[in-house]
């Protein structure tokens, strides 16, 4: 949370997206509190962080470490990193896309978790604790998930912008190492008790609010994103064109293309294809959790 340099969201937006600590405090590393508190305890010396970015879409981050006695990363290096980004990210768009593990499913509910200002976790529920420990960035408890801090940054951001608490909490999309995807909401708690308490949620995300991600990772443009959302909503051709104000062919011509990326020729094998990446798992879990049906005997 605090200021540095070669930050996540900055490199997201930056014209390169990879930079090292050498060359963004030029050479004076010591400036840098996240070198200071971190590489420097645990013997790293120079950083290289990279974005991996593909169009306007930010699909990872890689993040590499010298020893403290080895050379700094230099400039080349970095533009060596910085060219490999694109294709790095299109790796991870296209796993997106395949199918997700036999036991990615946990039967968990939402859960919760109560950060002090600090953000340190003053109480959780058995849920919470759960899904903590399923995007864990590292084996110390201390050390919340970049995701929770992430979505507690955004919310920080947007009271100081409104200047009140939000009606809605920002939201953010993680995946836990089995494969199942997480939304974490965040949001400020009220009332004399406890004025600077933040309620983080996680909970299993619904096959809708999937979708934007997984049109996004078959590549398609943002108006043919539109157009297959409201396909996935049932909307006809006829609503689509009047709610995006274009013709019924331009309609039939995004649809075309929208087909061939996905690779279905109709629009209820689209709903399934999207859909069934995520309700596929479910039905598994459903079905081997089916006690077995019993006879009786008359």
């Amino acid at each position: 949370m605090q200021d540095d340099v070669n930050k996540w969201v900055e490199l997201a937006g930056a014209r390169s997206p990879a930079n090292s600590l050498y060359l963004a405090t030029k050479g004076r590393l010591e400036q840098s509190s996240r070198y200071r508190d971190i590489c420097v305890p645990l013997g790293f010396g120079d950083e290289l962080r990279a974005a991996l970015r593909l169009g306007n879409s930010c699909w990872g981050f890689m993040c590499l470490h010298r020893e403290r006695k080895g050379p700094n990363f230099s400039l080349d290096e970095t533009e060596f990193l910085a060219a490999l980004t694109s294709h790095l990210a299109e790796g991870l768009r296209g796993a997106l896309l395949l199918a997700q593990a036999e036991n990615a499913v946990s039967d968990d509910g939402p859960g919760l978790l109560l950060l002090s200002d600090d953000l340190s976790v003053v109480s959780s529920t058995v849920a919470g604790e759960h899904w903590l420990a399923e995007i864990a960035d590292s084996p110390d408890r201390r050390e919340l998930p970049q995701v929770i801090y992430a979505a507690v940054a955004r919310l920080t951001m947007l009271e100081s912008n409104s200047g009140t608490s939000l009606a809605l909490p920002p939201r953010a999309r993680v995946q836990t190492r089995p494969g199942q995807w997480l939304i974490v909401h965040a949001s400020r708690l009220s009332g004399r008790t406890a004025p600077q308490e933040t309620a983080v949620i996680l909970e299993p995300a619904r096959p809708e609010e999937l979708a934007p991600l997984l049109l996004q990772a078959y590549g398609l443009t943002r108006r043919e994103a539109e157009v297959a959302q409201l396909v996935l909503r049932g909307v006809s051709t006829a609503g689509i064109a009047a709610t995006l104000l274009i013709s019924d062919h331009t309609v039939q011509q995004h649809l075309k293309a929208v087909f061939d990326k996905i690779g279905v020729a109709s629009r209820r094998e689209l709903v399934a294809q999207v859909f069934a990446q995520q309700y596929r798992p479910r039905m598994r879990t459903s079905l081997r959790q089916k006690p077995p049906s019993r006879t009786r005997s008359h």
